[in-house]
Formats: C-alpha cells, sequence, structure tokens
C-alpha cells in the first residue's frame, strides 16, 4: 500500500509539474515579449534619431544576453515565416513606430513546447530542423526586421531559455511530499495490519487449542467487527466444550454402574463356563467404554501447552517398547522443539508406534522392523514411521482413521484393538494444526507421515 501511494503520489507531481512548467514558461513568454517590443519600439525609436555615425554605438549599448541586434542592408526575416500571431504582433509595433517613419516590421514567434525541447536535448531532433535564421536550441525566441526610415533593416534577435524545472527547491519539495505520504501510508498500513495479525495469530493458536484471551475491537470498522465475532465464536466453542466435558463425565458414570452391577450378577451363575463367557463380555465391553470415553476426552482436551524436545519424546516411547521387545531404530537427526501439548502427543505418536510394532513384522531380522526419523519440513516439523509388515489396502488408507475400524478380522482385543488408536492420533495430531498421512512402500509396508506446525512462542 505504501509503494502504491508513493507511486500515485510520484505520477501526480509529474503531471503537476508539467502543468505548472507550461504556464509558468507562458507567463515569462508573455513577460518576456512585452519587455521585447519595449526595448525594440526604443532602439527604432532612438536609431532613427541618431546620427548614422552613433548608430553602432547605440547598438552595443542596447545588446545584452540573449538579445542580440544587427543593422543590414537586408531583413533576415521573410515576410512568408509569419503566422497569425506573428502579423499581430507586427501591426502593434508598426502602429508605435509609425510616427518614427519606420516599418513596416516582420515578426517570426519560435515558442517550442517542453516536449520539443526534450526531444532537442535527447538528440531526437536534427540540426536542419530548426529555425535557419538563428540555429539556438532549447529556447523560447522571438525575431524582428524592422525598417528603418534611410531603408536599412533593424534584425533584432531575442532567446529566452526557461529555467530548469529540477531545481532543488521543486526537489526538495517532491521528497517532503514522499516523506509525508509515506509516514501517512505507513501509518494506515500498521494500523489495518495490526489487528489483522493479531486475528490470524489468535485462529492459529485456538486452532491448536491454545487459550486465547478476546481480541480487541480496533482498527477499521470491518475489522474491528471480525475481532467480534471472533469472540463470539470462541465463546461459543468454549461453552461447547464445557457441556460435552460435564457429559462425557454423566455417560462415564451411568455406563460404569450397570457394568459394574452385572459382573457383580455374574458370580452368582453357577455354570462356570458361561460364567467365564459373560466376565469376558463385560470386560470388553468395559475397555471399550473406556476407550470411548478416552477418545471424547482427548478431543475436548484441556492440557496446558509448553515447548517439548520431540526427539526426547520419541526416545522415551521408543526405549518404552523396546523394555517390551519391540524392534525400532530411531534415526540420527537435529532435536527440535515444540509448542505442544505433550501428554496428548506422546499419546498419539504412541498410538502410530504401537501399531507399526503390532503390523511390522516379527523382531529379530538384520534390520529394525520399525524405523522412526524426524526432518525439518516447511513451516514445521515432519515425523515419517516406517514399517515392514503387509502394508494396508489403497481403498482403505483414509478409511482407518475412522472410530472403531480394523481391518483385522478377529473381534479379538488383544490381536485387533478396540480400532481407535489411529482415530486419537489424527484427533490429537489436528488439534496441534498438524496433519497425518499414510502410504503404502514401494518395497512393502506401511509408511505414516505426520505433520506439525512449529509457531512461534
Amino acid at each position: 500500500m505504501v509503494a502504491v501511494l508513493i507511486l500515485a503520489l510520484l505520477v501526480a507531481q509529474a503531471i503537476a509539474a508539467l502543468a505548472f512548467l507550461q504556464d509558468r514558461e507562458r507567463a515569462l513568454v508573455s513577460a518576456n515579449r512585452g519587455q521585447v517590443v519595449e526595448r525594440s519600439v526604443a532602439l527604432v525609436r532612438l536609431l532613427a534619431a541618431s546620427p548614422p555615425g552613433m548608430r553602432e554605438t547605440v547598438l552595443r549599448a542596447m545588446r545584452a544576453p540573449g538579445f542580440a541586434a544587427t543593422l543590414d542592408a537586408e531583413p533576415t526575416l521573410d515576410r512568408d515565416d509569419e503566422d497569425e500571431g506573428g502579423r499581430r504582433l507586427a501591426r502593434s509595433i508598426e502602429r508605435r513606430i509609425e510616427k518614427a517613419g519606420a516599418g513596416p516590421v516582420r515578426v517570426e514567434i519560435d515558442e517550442p513546447s517542453w516536449f520539443e525541447r526534450r526531444r532537442e536535448r535527447t538528440g531526437e531532433v536534427r540540426d536542419h530542423d530548426h529555425h535557419h535564421h538563428r540555429g539556438r536550441r532549447h529556447e523560447i525566441g522571438l525575431a524582428l526586421s524592422i525598417r528603418l526610415p534611410d531603408g536599412l533593416w533593424l534584425n533584432l534577435d531575442h532567446a529566452l531559455r526557461p529555467p530548469p524545472f529540477w531545481r532543488a527547491g521543486p526537489m526538495l519539495y517532491l521528497l517532503l511530499t514522499g516523506g509525508a505520504v509515506s509516514l501517512a501510508g505507513i501509518f494506515m498500513v500498521r494500523r489495518i495490519v495490526r489487528p489483522v495479525r493479531a486475528l490470524a495469530d489468535a485462529a492459529e493458536r485456538l486452532g491448536r487449542g491454545e487459550p486465547v484471551r478476546p481480541l480487541t475491537a480496533g482498527g477499521p470498522r470491518e475489522l474491528a467487527g471480525a475481532a467480534l465475532a471472533f469472540n463470539a465464536m470462541q465463546d461459543r466453542l468454549r461453552r461447547f466444550v464445557d457441556d460435552r466435558s460435564r457429559m462425557l463425565a454423566a455417560i462415564s458414570h451411568d455406563l460404569r454402574t450397570p457394568i459394574t452391577s452385572l459382573r457383580l450378577r455374574a458370580e452368582f451363575v453357577e455354570d462356570e463356563e458361561t460364567r467365564t463367557k459373560i466376565l469376558e463380555t463385560l470386560a470388553e465391553m468395559e475397555a471399550m467404554t473406556e476407550a470411548t470415553l478416552a477418545f471424547l476426552r482427548e478431543e475436548a482436551g484441556a492440557e496446558a501447552v509448553r515447548p517439548v524436545d520431540l526427539r526426547a519424546l520419541l526416545e522415551s516411547i521408543a526405549d518404552d517398547l523396546r523394555d517390551q521387545g519391540a524392534s525400532i531404530r530411531l534415526e540420527e537427526g537435529p532435536r527440535h522443539v515444540l509448542r505442544c501439548r505433550p501428554l496428548a502427543l506422546k499419546r498419539a505418536l504412541r498410538n502410530i508406534v504401537e501399531n507399526a510394532v503390532r503390523y511390522g513384522g516379527p523382531p529379530g531380522g538384520t534390520d529394525a522392523a520399525v524405523r522412526i526419523a524426524v526432518a525439518d519440513a516447511e513451516g514445521g516439523v515432519s515425523i515419517r514411521v516406517e514399517d515392514d509388515g503387509p502394508g494396508i489396502p489403497d481403498a482403505d488408507l483414509d478409511r482407518v482413521f475412522e472410530p472403531f475400524v480394523r481391518l483385522e478380522g478377529s473381534r479379538s482385543r488383544v490381536t485387533g484393538g478396540s480400532g481407535l488408536g489411529l482415530a486419537i492420533a489424527r484427533s490429537i495430531v489436528r488439534g496441534h494444526g498438524g496433519e497425518i498421512t499414510l502410504a503404502n512402500r514401494s518395497r512393502g509396508g506401511l509408511r505414516v507421515e505426520l505433520f506439525l506446525p512449529s509457531p512461534a512462542s
């Protein structure tokens, strides 16, 4: 915006400068022409009254820079060179010198425009394009040929060189004007950009689940309205989360009570086989209920955001799973400090790594069954988890993120899990403003890619 303002100022100043230059030249030409006419009339009268021996002295006394006068037997101007303006000026001079017995008068006016003189300066006009009687450049001129009473011709040539426009004064004025416009533009741009930047930052932090203070409704009316709308949206989201948290607590209590009651009643069943099946079913129901509540609690979680060493977090997950017999290798790489909800992010990463360990093939080979790598990415950090398992059909790469979707055929929680691991992981990653994708490797196995943004603290 500041650049546009400066450009508009320069264009406006250039147009104004051209208009001013033309008007100033017209005023100078008009004033100069009046002086030339008065000087020419006075010179004709003086020469007419002077003896022939004194005329050269008079001419030398009248000469001045830009004003030349000579006495010749022939006029330097032809009658055909006159235009309408020249003829009017000639008649005016003839009336004033009529009593001195002088006349006629021939006049040629040379008033090249600013553009024509600019072309002359740059060499676009050839020398023979100039008027033959003077051959001067860059000037506004007036030439006169006046016949004296004795038959000699007084040839006058007056040249006015307009002063240059781009002097220190106008340039200083332009710089001061440009500086004032720049300061005003910078002030206006900052006034607009500051609330826009605050709104963008608040929206980014809200999307990552961080607490956000209500925005101040400042700046232009439209931006103030956007800030108020953002505050209202944030209040509605907070009320929605609080209401759902209370609902989750109630569901947790209501589900656990009948399950506990059924477990107590099952103890009184005399048939051991039937009692065992009932208790296993109740245990599975309780586990699924806890997993569901954990998934919902994760979406409404309010864990504080703080800086965490991402590599140290992955090392702790890998060490825990190695202690359980998993074959995992964490690739070497730089450390990344990331602002996140540590417990939630650790749970998401553990779900992904555990899933890779479960399906990544048996340990004990020449290479680790699961490999983890961390790398820089544009605007954040990328985490890659690869395994050597059977992979996932392409049609199911996105469906496995849905809750309770299990591609493993059995209903056993030992072999197939509850179907919530990837759903919880994606919910946590997206809650941090990131994304998670799955892809089958060309050499077999599955690749899980996580992107987590690294906003300024």
